[in-house]
């Protein structure tokens, strides 16, 4: 993964969660990014996980309360 290994993956369970998302600690940093996605941190998060509140860090690409869901393959 590298980039001093995404900030320690959100600096292993930080002490303050964002109370907008469920399933997972989400840092409160400037910004955050689902882990192995195209986002340039400073934090990261492994997916997938429930949004309960505002989606503050647009980790639900879609819309549907699933934040940093796995993308589907796309053949070829």
């Amino acid at each position: 993964m590298t980039g001093r290994d995404r900030v320690e993956l959100a600096q292993n369970e930080p002490d303050e969660c964002h109370p907008s998302y469920a399933g997972k600690c989400v840092p409160i940093a400037s910004d955050v990014d689902c882990a192995g996605g195209e986002g340039n941190g400073p934090a990261y998060v492994e997916g997938p996980l429930r949004v309960v509140g505002p989606d503050v860090y647009r980790l639900d690409t879609d819309g549907d309360g699933i934040a940093c869901e796995p993308r589907p393959r796309r053949p070829g």
